[in-house]
């Protein structure tokens, strides 16, 4: 419920959103009430102005870029899942006593 995620956020997240990595870090240790999120942060610097609902993509450069392909090309994921071989019939589960 969004009064959940109120409280969660520390309660007005668009204050959060308009302060620097350090008026933030400043805050949290003043407060006694913990803040939700703390630890890993990321500052970003646009390189030009961004327009409201517009997305944000992150480019993390061609190193990185070929280091992906690389690991997708190479990479052996599991067995595609088939639900018939999976399948245990209620009464085998049962007899088994397992739920």
């Amino acid at each position: 419920s969004d009064r959940y995620e109120k409280k969660r956020r520390g309660g007005n997240g668009l204050k959060w959103m308009k302060m620097t990595i350090d008026e933030i870090s400043r805050i949290s240790k003043k407060s006694s009430a913990p803040i939700g999120g703390e630890g890993l942060l990321m500052e970003l610097v646009a390189t030009r102005d961004i327009v409201p609902g517009e997305e944000v993509t992150i480019d993390y450069g061609d190193r990185w870029d070929r280091a992906w392909r690389r690991h997708v090309e190479r990479w052996e994921g599991p067995a595609p899942y088939s639900a018939e071989a999976a399948h245990v019939p209620a009464d085998e589960m049962n007899s088994k006593g397992r739920l």
